[in-house]
């Protein structure tokens, strides 16, 4: 766990700085660590200021506390208001005459208790939002009436399973409405309408909306009859089947269209008449196979396909003249019929593609008909037959995942490429001329091979690109004669990852000044560098899986860093990688060592360090279930358990590309779309 700590004096070095900046730094910190810094007088009321003026009224407040997890501090929290109590909440602003600027209510009664102590409650606050259900408060009309006579207006309103049979007031411009009975939706002034219909007392009713609704969605499993307002500009339409009908004329204003319709086969059977949509998503939509039907949408500049079919052959003859993304993203459970081995053209002035978990079997690499003009290109999980890949030469950032992958010996990165990142299982390259021609602007280049990769062999230095910042390398079988090669002292990157090889002295001068992250992996390496202290921006080193049970005396580089990963190394001891906390201006330093799977590390030793260094931490394995009788300080020693068998090695890091794109959180896509969010 990491060590609870505050620089003081850095808060101390804030406090100089103008006001203005001041605030605005403290802006960023988390809600939850502000508590903390109000032990700082110099800088405590701009931190008072901040815990006020965007609040978020709670019965029971639990705050955010530092991760459990090795190696981590607050670096999960995204909280943007700082929950409190609405009896605190009176508190402070009768103490420090600080107003709030946006209150988030929860309950109805800590609303009206509000109001009633401080009847300009709506004069004063910018924003004030709500969400609020019927099993905590029935009676919808008692708020309605507050919210007339206090002429309050709610920026944001949510409301759950109420029923209220009158017209809505004019009480907010973004309106969530979840299972509630209400007598009509012609609420004035209202600009974004969430509308989750399940009751089935609302059956083949005809819904209207006020002219000045511009954002709708709808999440019905009753059938329906629309007619939208022709201000909308985004709609979203989540249904089981085709069960919502929509009664209108052209919507010409309409630009963002988002369908989920798992049971429709034609976009025709919608019945949306919108000639100027401009981004179009289509989510689980497993039997649509007329994808012909979205010529419509000339104008389409953002197509997004996802859990639906792939569209063969939608991008023939040169149709959607404006459009620049496309993104597909397939499933499993999606099989292409009669689809062996296609064309797939694209769109003329298409800028960005990616395409992920594309089920065919088997796709030749000039079938990809890439446009002149595009920028990005993403390919993940696609299986390539034999044939050599090709590029446009305007790509600025280029990603594949797949199987196999096979490069000409003529083979050149576009000169325009900034980004250049393959993960195979194999990965072949019949020459490395091309690492010798390096676009000048390269920022990236990860070449991971997986299970094989196959090349002509280094025979002279490279010459990296200035603006490379950072390289990954797994499978090339690095050993200590490439390394000298690789020239990467001469560099300025910041990040290095090479995974496999053998390199059984291994020494400081062969990575650059500039590096701040290195990872050596299964690089067979016995000994170090008596000293790393070069390194003197290193703030993580990760040495996993290499062979360092006779390592003698390292000097590391403490004043920047805080990460030191020696898992599954044979490591018995850590005093020596600890030599450098002997002088006197680095007792203070704070270091995290992870050191799991070292099954012969000497407990002892570690107790010693840790008794000796206060701001040291470390992760252990606790073997087979067993944890030795220690003294151990909860907050800086922690146990993992690992069950290790003697004859295989079950336990493997992950060598996967640090940028794992798939992070996306568009399993939330539903989620997100009813809470209005996109």
């Amino acid at each position: 766990m990491a060590i609870p700590y505050i620089d003081i004096n850095l808060f101390l070095l804030l406090s100089r700085f103008p006001n203005e900046v001041l605030d605005h730094i403290i802006s960023y910190i988390p809600k939850c660590m502000l508590p903390e810094l109000l032990y700082f007088r110099s800088i405590k009321p701009f931190v008072e200021y901040r815990v006020l003026m965007n609040v978020a009224i709670k019965f029971l407040v639990q705050r955010h506390r530092r991760m459990d997890a090795f190696g981590y501090d607050y670096i999960w929290c995204d909280c943007t208001g700082f929950k409190i109590t609405l009896n605190n909440l009176k508190i402070a602003i009768n103490r420090l005459h600080i107003f709030p600027h946006i209150i988030h209510f929860e309950y109805i009664n800590d609303l009206m208790d509000l109001v009633h102590s401080y009847p300009d409650l709506g004069r004063r606050l910018l924003k004030i939002n709500g969400t609020f259900n019927s099993f905590d408060f029935q009676n919808l009309e008692n708020l309605m009436t507050l919210m007339d006579q206090s002429q309050i207006r709610f920026d944001t309103l949510a409301l759950s399973n109420f029923n209220y049979s009158f017209p809505l007031p004019p009480i907010a411009s973004n309106l969530s409405l979840f299972n509630c009975l209400v007598a009509d939706y012609m609420i004035q002034g209202l600009r974004k309408l969430n509308l989750v219909i399940d009751h089935p007392s609302i059956q083949d009713r005809i819904v209207t909306f006020p002219d000045s609704l511009e954002e709708l969605l709808i999440d019905t499993s009753v059938n329906i009859s629309v007619i939208p307002s022709p201000s909308l500009r985004e709609l979203s339409l989540i249904t089981f089947s085709n069960n919502v009908n929509f009664m209108f004329q052209e919507m010409s204003k309409l630009e963002y269209l988002w369908i989920q319709i798992p049971d429709f086969e034609s976009f025709n059977d919608i019945g949306i008449l919108a000639p100027n949509i401009n981004t179009l998503e289509l989510l689980d939509c497993y039997h649509m196979n007329n994808f012909g039907e979205l010529t419509q949408f000339q104008h389409l500049k953002h197509l997004k396909i996802k859990r639906c079919a792939f569209p063969i052959g939608l991008f023939e003859e040169f149709q959607f003249p404006e459009l620049e993304i496309f993104t597909y993203n397939g499933h499993d459970r999606v099989y292409l019929k009669d689809a062996y081995n296609p064309r797939l053209p694209f769109p003329r002035n298409l800028k960005c593609l990616s395409i992920k978990s594309y089920d065919l079997d088997s796709i030749h690499p000039y079938n990809l008909e890439l446009p002149a003009g595009l920028e990005r290109l993403e390919l993940m999980y696609l299986t390539f037959s034999d044939g050599y890949f090709h590029f446009s030469d305007n790509l600025r950032y280029i990603r594949i995942y797949t199987p196999t992958l096979t490069f000409h010996k003529d083979f050149r990165l576009p000169q325009s490429a900034q980004e250049f990142i393959l993960n195979a299982d194999c990965l072949t390259f019949d020459r490395l001329y091309f690492l010798h021609k390096l676009p000048e602007n390269l920022l990236r280049l990860h070449l991971i091979a997986n299970k094989l990769c196959v090349m002509r062999p280094i025979t002279k230095k490279i010459q990296w690109p200035s603006m490379l910042s950072s390289l990954y390398l797994k499978g090339f079988a690095i050993n200590s004669g490439i390394l000298k090669l690789l020239n990467l002292r001469q560099t300025c990157l910041e990040e290095i990852t090479i995974c496999g090889g053998y390199v059984p002295i291994l020494s400081e001068e062969m990575f650059p000044v500039s590096v701040k992250e290195l990872t050596l992996q299964r690089m067979g390496i016995r000994s170090l560098s008596s000293s790393f202290k070069s390194l003197k921006n290193l703030q993580r080193l990760s040495l996993i899986r290499n062979n360092l049970k006779d390592i003698s005396s390292v000097r590391l580089p403490l004043a920047t860093l805080k990460s030191l990963d020696l898992s599954y190394s044979h490591v018995p001891l850590l005093t020596p990688f600890l030599i450098a906390f002997l002088s006197e201006k680095y007792k203070n330093a704070e270091l995290e060592v992870d050191a799991r799977g070292n099954q012969e590390i000497d407990i002892n030793d570690v107790l010693m360090a840790m008794q000796e260094y206060r701001r040291l931490s470390v992760c252990l394995s606790m073997i087979n279930g067993t944890r030795t009788q220690l003294p151990m300080d909860p907050t800086r020693l922690e146990f993992v358990y690992e069950s290790f068998d003697s004859y295989h090695e079950r336990y493997e890091n992950s060598d996967n590309d640090p940028d794992d794109m798939d992070s996306d959180g568009e399993d939330d896509d539903v989620e997100r779309r009813r809470m209005g969010l996109h």
